[in-house]
């Protein structure tokens, strides 16, 4: 037996506490508190922030892929471009492309590439258009366009001077030519393509035409939304 050190009753050995005061006998630790996260909750926050990081991926992948559509012809695997055909320069390259069913540009070469990749070898050779990234950027963004075997349609936007918008269906791999025709129009680079004409601005997506006024000759389009509307369009144009 013990007694109570408060009011002197005698308790049991163990006794936590007196029954007839309430005082405690045992002092209670605090409990220690830590920001320490147990290991399995780290692992499982750690799998979280990865999935995250990985749907974040996924969903850029996704914005920036070609876009695919089932149509009466099948599976129809789409990428858009926005390709700028000079409809304000010296020369009227657009009514020449529309004129030979063509797309493509300029910076001509004393040489006869057959392939964008002999373009860049006699480019180097000739001291051709130094530092000019421009050109390195119009060439691979070309070169993805006109790749023989693709399994995407590759659909290119452009405006004539007149401010009407057309659809383009690449249907031909890369060609040079440097005539006094080609060279008047500024398209010694270019492939085949079928025009199909969209008309104004109003049927046109805003990010399209966004793109059209930017810098640069050729660029790929990222937008989903525009790249749904741009297979959309196409596919009303060919029935027509």
């Amino acid at each position: 037996m013990k007694k109570c050190p408060q009011c002197g009753d005698e308790l049991p050995i163990d006794a936590a506490f007196c029954p007839c005061c309430m005082k405690k006998l045992v002092e209670e630790k605090p409990v220690q508190i830590t920001r320490d996260m147990p290991k399995n909750k780290t692992k499982a926050a750690l799998y979280l922030t990865a999935l995250c990081v990985l749907a974040a991926v996924i969903a850029v992948m996704w914005l920036s892929w070609p876009a695919s559509r089932t149509s009466g012809d099948g599976d129809v695997m789409v990428a858009a471009w926005i390709m700028k055909l000079r409809p304000h320069g010296a020369s009227d390259s657009f009514s020449f492309c529309l004129s030979n069913s063509v797309v493509g540009f300029g910076w001509g070469l004393q040489g006869n590439p057959s392939t964008i990749k002999e373009y860049r070898t006699m480019r180097a050779l000739e001291g051709a258009y130094p530092g000019d990234t421009m050109l390195a950027n119009t060439l691979d963004s070309f070169e993805n366009m006109t790749a023989p075997g693709s399994s995407y349609t590759h659909l290119v936007w452009t405006i004539d001077p007149d401010g009407n918008y057309y659809i383009c269906e690449i249907t031909g791999g890369y060609q040079y030519k440097r005539d006094e025709a080609h060279d008047t129009a500024g398209i010694v680079n270019f492939a085949e393509c079928t025009f199909y004409k969209v008309g104004s601005e109003d049927l046109v997506p805003q990010y399209i035409i966004d793109e059209l006024e930017a810098s640069g000759v050729i660029r790929f389009v990222h937008d989903a939304k525009a790249i749904e509307l741009t297979m959309q369009l196409w596919l009303v144009a060919k029935e027509k």
